[in-house]
């Protein structure tokens, strides 16, 4: 869910209502009347009437009705709870781009030039559901120790079924302790260093034909105590065996994402700058992240890769089901025996199909390892409990 600070502003209206008016009143009496006797008496004169003032009545003022101060009432703020893009339940496939680049004046950086430290290519379909994934970028080349322009490492999962290429090489790998890498996954754990409510809206903007919200959050030095393992710096100096005689130290984090209502990251962006001291000398350094979804409901179909798997050079027992092949060995499992009951099968099976023993350590409840070989070729069969209950079944050719 995101959060918003929508503010509503409430404007007073000012009406101020006056009257002034009155009546002029009219001096009281007439002209003085003469009283008639026998006795001639002057009459004195009646005295000069006052007049009554003029009563125009002065308005009591009325006092202006004040304007009202303006208030701003903000929505009631949310943690902003990001999730992948893979769990929208209306994006049907979607393909997003993460890179990752660190500049600086560390010689080792130096002849690679502007190539990013890592770069993700990722495809998602969730009918039926499959990922593809391609890795290129300096620590790619070091984790399939390869060089060149190049040179990737890819993954292909359809269902419980995956696959890995590096090089020309697929392999084939279904076990549930086999994983790829998810450039999500690695997105999330640094948002998920700050707390939610780190995170201010700063405005709306459209990303992949999407509207969403944009956020952004600013940390020094001070607020960064604790966080010495954020970003791929530390990962990239371990590689390059330095990490032992460099110092880095976080200067400053300013993190951008843009998520859709419900969460939902379609884009982000990190600059992280370090301070980096090696031989008494200090350099900055600063990597920078990109993350963008670059479609949404492509129509991208994702198959297996065609990898021919040979069949088995040992008998197998009924139930057991590849989920590994790599070269010369293959890797069964088996889920409905337990370990005891497979070792049997093979210490009864193998003299009967024909296999020469020419070593072997059995422990019927821990697994068993034998050297076998027939018609002049010999493999290595190894036995154990596998994860999930299974037993596992080795076969590598020699």
């Amino acid at each position: 869910m995101s959060r918003r600070w929508t503010w509503f502003v409430m404007l007073g209206l000012l009406v101020v209502l006056s009257a002034c008016g009155g009546a002029k009143a009219t001096p009281a009496g007439g002209p003085p009347t003469q009283a008639i006797s026998r006795a001639a008496t002057p009459t004195p004169a009646p005295p000069t009437p006052t007049p009554e003032p003029t009563n125009t009545p002065t308005p009591t003022p009325v006092p202006p009705t004040p304007t009202p101060t303006p208030t701003f009432t903000a929505a009631p703020e949310r943690a902003v709870e990001f999730i992948p893009v893979e769990q929208a339940a209306d994006i049907q496939d979607v393909r997003l781009r993460m890179r990752v680049k660190i500049t600086g004046e560390i010689e080792e950086l130096q002849s690679y030039g502007d190539t990013p430290v890592m770069e993700w290519l990722l495809e998602i379909t969730r009918n039926p559901p499959a990922k593809r994934l391609v890795m290129k970028g300096l620590m790619a080349e070091m984790m399939g120790e390869q060089q060149g322009e190049e040179s990737a490492l890819e993954f292909i999962q359809v269902g419980d079924q995956m696959w890995m290429k590096m090089g020309d090489v697929w392999v084939m790998a279904t076990s549930p302790d086999v994983e790829s890498t998810n450039p999500e996954e690695a997105l999330y754990d640094y948002l998920g260093t700050f707390s939610p409510g780190d995170w201010k809206e700063v405005g709306r903007e459209t990303i992949a034909g999407v509207e969403t919200t944009h956020y952004r959050l600013e940390v020094d030095a001070t607020g960064m105590t604790g966080m010495a393992g954020l970003g791929f710096l530390p990962t990239l100096l371990q590689r390059l065996g330095k990490e032992a005689s460099v110092d880095a130290q976080i200067v400053r984090f300013v993190g951008d994402v843009y998520a859709t209502d419900e969460g939902v990251i379609l884009k982000a962006s990190y600059s992280l700058s370090f301070q980096i001291t090696e031989d008494g000398k200090a350099v900055p350094v600063t990597e920078t992240l990109e993350y963008e979804v670059e479609g949404i409901n492509l129509g991208l179909v994702i198959e297996p890769p065609q990898v021919e798997v040979a069949p088995a050079p040992v008998p197998l027992p009924e139930a057991a089901q590849l989920s590994m092949s790599m070269g010369n060995m293959q890797v069964y499992t088996v889920s409905n025996m337990t370990v005891q009951e497979v070792v049997a099968f093979y210490e009864e099976r193998l003299p009967q199909e024909g296999f020469a023993i020419e070593f072997k350590t059995v422990s019927p409840d821990q697994g068993g390892m034998w050297r076998i070989s027939r018609e002049g070729k010999t493999y290595t069969l190894m036995v154990g409990p596998s994860g999930a209950g299974e037993v596992a079944i080795t076969i590598q050719a020699e």
